[in-house]
Parts: structure tokens; C-alpha cells; sequence
């Protein structure tokens, strides 16, 4: 695997500039996504070695991005920086195993432009600065691509493990990306020869952390050690919990053809709208591609099963968010490669210089995103006003633990982040229930569950039965705050229990 001058310097430049385009996003991201506050306050659990919490303060498993927070934390001191950098640096570098899976086929200005859009595209910029477990599961998939194919090429059958190992780390972060392992075990089967030398040298590390599995349970039966417990039991139950009598519904059809719009939509918002001509282009020419070299088949048929499990995913969650179209693009970016040397090998037909056209097309994807840079934020900012009345209340209570009641998951988070007690927001019911009640039984549900403070938000009151402003009993809440933004407005009362 020695790395030549041109592919390094290449490299590093493509990485330099992620990272600056990156940068550029966290600076201006003003406040945190809403999953964010579960990852932290489980993470701010497993710090204090408090497991069950850690399980009962947000989602269900607890996955590496929750494992790797404590540890950045330790290094940064701080926890929403601990989880950003996280994002950032798997997002930054998932370039690299990128590149190199595309120089084990095409030209240096091929990977080099196809590298370049990766790194630039506007979508895996925005959520490199999430509180998201994605750029991880970004990064060792496509370690485990690069390590399966650069394996299969150099006939080097002890690289296979490395890349099953990659998988399963991804699946760690990302459950459903473990249909890039299964994919890789079906490519061996069908396509490759050795196959079952091939299939055992891969499902290797699969195998060894079975049996390493079963030996902890037996000797260390405490669930915190149980991987299958801690993340993967949780995740297949959420996923198969009626999940044969949700797809046998007889508006399948219906949402089938949802599926598909949405799919396709999803499926242009994630390469990127600018960039959408270029891989069509490389789709219309996957079949003369596939005469070129046939390992292509290998990313084809990722794509293909990434596009059957995310219509079992709609038909389950009726949800096809843009981070699920990821499982398709990344394989399916090889077409941005077709693509390019289509638009090569038209333009020098007509005369034009390669150099010329390699330069033209990097400028062009460049440009596009430039010339927009909003599109690499993550929200716009003004979700930024739950920041400022959870730091304020945080000001007013001197970072001591408090429970509030707030249409946004985000305001208790913000108020309680640099308290030692963690407060969980999941506990409390939901903020569009409380709505639904009238004045007196919502008044007696936020003293009895010890809520000291409650915040009005215009917007989320206009379907409201009542007008709560006007109904106010100054002995049940006293008005503290007030905050006006494009958002709309937000008052913040104190929740008098005497």
C-alpha cells in the first residue's frame, strides 16, 4: 500500500480544504441539533459511569459516537465541542479511504475531482458539525470498501479482515450500514473467485467477536459488557417490532410509489443539485464501465441492496431522511467518477485539453457550492434563541439542576449543561400535550412533576384552545423574560409553587 508523491500531495490538499470548508460550517453553526442533547447528556452519563442512566436519558443503545464523546471530552473539556470534533474529524478524513478506493480504478484527475466533490459537497460538510454519529459510520465504510476492493485486486487476502472489522465498526455507529457486510459477503459468493477462502478470511472478525461475546457473557454476565445488549438487541428490536404487519398493508402501493419520489428527491439533495448533471451522466454510462473493469459490480450491487433496505426502512418508519440516502450514495459515487471521464473523453474528441477540462469541472464544483454558502450550514440561526433563554436560565440559577418545560429539548439541555446533576428531557411529557390540556390541569401537571420553570412560545400555542396569556394566574406564574426573533416569540415564566 505505498503511497506515491502525486496521490499524497493530492491528498492532502483535498483533506485541507475539507476541513477548511468544514471549519467554516462550525463557526457559523450557532447552536446544536436536537438529537445532540441525547447523545451528550448519555455520554455526561457514561463519564460518571452511570449505565443505567446512560440507556434511560435518550435514545435506547448507546453506540461509538457515545463511547468516543467521554474521551474527547477529557481532551477538550467541554461537551458540545467533544461531540462536534468528533464529527469534524471523521467527516474531514472520510476523503481518504474515498480516494484511494477511486485510485485503485481510475486516473489521478479522475479521484482527484470526484475526491474533491466529496469533500466538498455541502451535505456531509453540514453534518460533519452535527451531534450525529454519521461521519463515523461515513468513515469506516468506506474503509471497509477501500480494504475489500484493494484485497480483491492485489489478491492480498489478509486485508479482508481489516475490512469486515471496518464494517462492523460502522455498523457500531450506524446499525443499517451493516448492509454494506452482508453486501460484501453476497459480492464474494457471486463474483468473486477463492470464495470460500475469501468468505472465511472476511467474516473473520465477525466470527472472533461471536465467540469473544459469548465468553464475556459467561464469565462477565454485567450488561454494560454486553455489546449485543448495549446496542445491537435495542436496534433490531426498535426495527422488526411489527414490522411484517406494518408492510402487509394495503396501502403498500401507495407507499411505494412515496418511497420512490422520496427516494429520488432524498437521493438529489444528498449529491448535491449542482452536481446531479455529472452523475447522470456516469449512471447512463455504467454499462460500458462495467466491460472496463468488472469489480464494478461490487459498488453496483451496494447501491442495489442500499435501495431495497431503505424501502424496508419507509415501509417501517415511514421516514426516508437524507442521512439514510447516504447507504446509496456512498457506493453510488463511483458514477461521479463515469461521469467525469465521460465529460473527459467528449471534451477531448472536440479538441480540448484534458488539463482544461479537469480544471474546468473543479472550478465548476467549487463555484457551486461558493457561491451558496449557506447550504453548508446545518439550520439556520434562528433556532439560536433556545440557546439563549437555557444560558439564561443557567445564569439565573447558577448552573444549579433544573427541570423545565420548553417546546424545544434544546432549553433544558442548555440550562443544565454545566450543572452536576443531568436532567433528562425524555422524562417530562411532551410539550404539544401539554398544550391540549386546559389551564388548571396543566398548571397542577408542572407543579407536580417539580417543573420550576415553563416557557410560552407563540407558534406552538396558536392551535391552542385557550389564549394561555390572558388565562395567567400571577400566583401560579410569573413572567421573567421575553425573546423576539424570526423564529417568533418566547416568554419565560416562573413556575411559583407556593
Amino acid at each position: 500500500m505505498k503511497i506515491k508523491n502525486n496521490d499524497l500531495f493530492i491528498i492532502t490538499g483535498i483533506v485541507l480544504l475539507s476541513l477548511a470548508f468544514r471549519l467554516y460550517a462550525f463557526l457559523n453553526t450557532s447552536v446544536i441539533n436536537s438529537d445532540g442533547v441525547y447523545y451528550i447528556n448519555q455520554a455526561r452519563a457514561l463519564f460518571n459511569n452511570d449505565w443505567d442512566m446512560a440507556k434511560n436519558c435518550g435514545f435506547d443503545f448507546i453506540s461509538l459516537y457515545h463511547l468516543l464523546i467521554p474521551l474527547f471530552y477529557r481532551l477538550l473539556g467541554d461537551w458540545i465541542y467533544a461531540g462536534q470534533s468528533i464529527s469534524i474529524l471523521f467527516g474531514t478524513i472520510s476523503v481518504i479511504p474515498f480516494y484511494f478506493t477511486l485510485r485503485r480504478f481510475f486516473s489521478l484527475s479522475t479521484s482527484m475531482t470526484a475526491g474533491l466533490a466529496f469533500a466538498v459537497n455541502p451535505f456531509f460538510i453540514s453534518y460533519s458539525v452535527e451531534l450525529v454519529k454519521d461521519p463515523i459510520f461515513w468513515f469506516f465504510a468506506l474503509l471497509g470498501i477501500y480494504f475489500l476492493i484493494f484485497a480483491v485486486k492485489k489478491d492480498k487476502l489478509h486485508l479482508l479482515p481489516f475490512s469486515s472489522a471496518a464494517f462492523l465498526l460502522a455498523g457500531f455507529a450506524r446499525f443499517e450500514v451493516l448492509i454494506y457486510f452482508a453486501g460484501s459477503i453476497i459480492y464474494i459468493l457471486l463474483f468473486e473467485e477463492k470464495k470460500l477462502k475469501k468468505l472465511l478470511f472476511f467474516t473473520m472478525p465477525a466470527i472472533v467477536l461471536v465467540a469473544l461475546g459469548i465468553v464475556l457473557n459467561v464469565f462477565f454476565p454485567q450488561e454494560k459488557l454486553n455489546l449485543w445488549t448495549l446496542y445491537f438487541l435495542p436496534r433490531t428490536q426498535h426495527f422488526f417490532h411489527y414490522y411484517f404487519e406494518s408492510l402487509m398493508n394495503p396501502d403498500i402501493l401507495i407507499k411505494s410509489v412515496a418511497v420512490l419520489k422520496l427516494f429520488i428527491y432524498r437521493t438529489a439533495k444528498v449529491i448535491y443539485l449542482p452536481y446531479l448533471p455529472i452523475f447522470l451522466i456516469g449512471l447512463f454510462s455504467m454499462k460500458s464501465e462495467l466491460g472496463r473493469e468488472k469489480r464494478f459490480r461490487y459498488f453496483i450491487l451496494l447501491s442495489f441492496i442500499s435501495i431495497i433496505a431503505l424501502y424496508f426502512f419507509y415501509m417501517k418508519i415511514q421516514v426516508l431522511s437524507p442521512r439514510y440516502a447516504v447507504f446509496f450514495i456512498l457506493p453510488a459515487y463511483i458514477f461521479i467518477c463515469f461521469g467525469i471521464e465521460r465529460i473527459v473523453q467528449l471534451g477531448t474528441k472536440k479538441g480540448i485539453r484534458e488539463r482544461s477540462i479537469i480544471l474546468f469541472i473543479c472550478l465548476y464544483i467549487i463555484f457551486a457550492v461558493v457561491v451558496s454558502p449557506d447550504n453548508v450550514l446545518p439550520r439556520k440561526s434562528e433556532k439560536v434563541i433556545y440557546k439563549t433563554a437555557g444560558e439564561y436560565i443557567a445564569k439565573i440559577e447558577n448552573n444549579r439542576s433544573t427541570i423545565i418545560m420548553a417546546p424545544d429539548t434544546r432549553i433544558m439541555f442548555y440550562a443544565n449543561l454545566n450543572s452536576p446533576v443531568i436532567e433528562c428531557g425524555n422524562k417530562l411529557m411532551k410539550y404539544d400535550a401539554l398544550i391540549k390540556m386546559n389551564y388548571q390541569d396543566m398548571a397542577h401537571f408542572l407543579k407536580s412533576n417539580n417543573v420550576e420553570y415553563f416557557l410560552w412560545e407563540a407558534k406552538a400555542w396558536e392551535g391552542a384552545g385557550y389564549d394561555f396569556l390572558t388565562a395567567i394566574d400571577p400566583a401560579q406564574f410569573r413572567e421573567l423574560m421575553r425573546w423576539d426573533s424570526e423564529h417568533g416569540r418566547l416568554i419565560l415564566f416562573k413556575v411559583m409553587h407556593r
